[in-house]
């Protein structure tokens, strides 16, 4: 797979965890729908909107952001959600599993959308309610959004 080294070079300050804009576009070969990492394999995002010179990227914090994950160690499965405020939730973990505090989370590679073993981030804290048909975990992001400077681009299908 191509990398592409890219800068940061804005953020959107109306709704905090949904987008960054970068320094390279069209003209560098970007496509919508390919994976912005951080360095260390650590998801980011994927670029949705793809201008001459730049690229938006919508980060996993999105609300309307959707990744299909897995616990790293027991292989657990689950969905990750964007929440505001740069957050994240993993979902639709079943209630017989074991979940601890400190996991990692990975992606599946189950979609097209991703690629598998990017890190995501640890679980910081499990969520059940006795009336919930699924556990959730609220989840520590394994990259400080807000602070990104330089992000890799990987060429996506």
């Amino acid at each position: 797979r191509q990398l592409i080294l890219a800068d940061v070079i804005g953020l959107n300050p109306v709704s905090l965890g949904d987008n960054i804009l970068i320094d390279k576009g069209e003209k560098d070969g970007l496509k919508e729908g390919d994976i912005v990492v951080a360095a260390g394999n650590i998801l980011v995002g994927r670029i949705s909107q793809v201008f001459t010179t730049s690229a938006k990227a919508t980060l996993i914090s999105n609300s309307m952001s959707r990744v299909d994950a897995l616990i790293q160690e027991t292989r657990i499965r689950g969905i990750i959600k964007g929440k505001a405020n740069y957050g994240l939730l993993m979902d639709w973990l079943a209630l017989n599993e074991e979940i601890k505090p400190d996991q990692a989370i990975i992606t599946s590679g189950l979609s097209d959308l991703f690629p598998a073993g990017l890190l995501i981030g640890r679980i910081e804290q499990v969520i059940f309610n006795e009336s919930d048909v699924f556990k959730k975990a609220e989840i520590e992001p394994a990259v400080d959004f807000e602070k990104l400077e330089k992000v890799f681009i990987i060429r996506w299908p």
